[in-house]
This record gives C-alpha cells, sequence and structure tokens, in this order.
C-alpha cells in the first residue's frame, strides 16, 4: 500500500469520517476516496501532501447518535 493511501485511510478512520462522510466533509466524492485508498488512482503529489497535512490537523469528529423516534 502506498504511503498516501495508508496515511488517508488511517486519518480518516482516527477522525471517524466515512468514506461518504468524507464527501461532506471536503466535497471529494466517495469513490474518489475508495479509488485512492484501494491505489487505483492517486491525487497530485502537492494535493495528497495537502490532504494529510489538513487531516492530521483535524479533531476527530464526534460519533453521531441515531435519534430514536
Amino acid at each position: 500500500m502506498s504511503e498516501f493511501s495508508e496515511k488517508l485511510k488511517a486519518e480518516r478512520k482516527r477522525l471517524h469520517i466515512s468514506q461518504r462522510g468524507f464527501n461532506k466533509v471536503f466535497g471529494i466524492p466517495a469513490m474518489t476516496v475508495w479509488s485512492w485508498e484501494n491505489e487505483k488512482r492517486a491525487p497530485p503529489e502537492w494535493a495528497a501532501r495537502l490532504l494529510i497535512e489538513k487531516l492530521e490537523s483535524m479533531e476527530p469528529l464526534k460519533k453521531q447518535r441515531k435519534k430514536e423516534d
């Protein structure tokens, strides 16, 4: 696994963000995140560096509770 894909997946999990949730936070489609994590594609090196730096600086998101009806 590439360094970028490993870091991306680890940081996403640390922050409690699903691939779909990543879309809500960053506007990056879930399929793009999936392809990065599975080494099918990769962003430009400069973009990967910026994204990892941003993720590393973030605090974990609170896990959302399901609302009971």
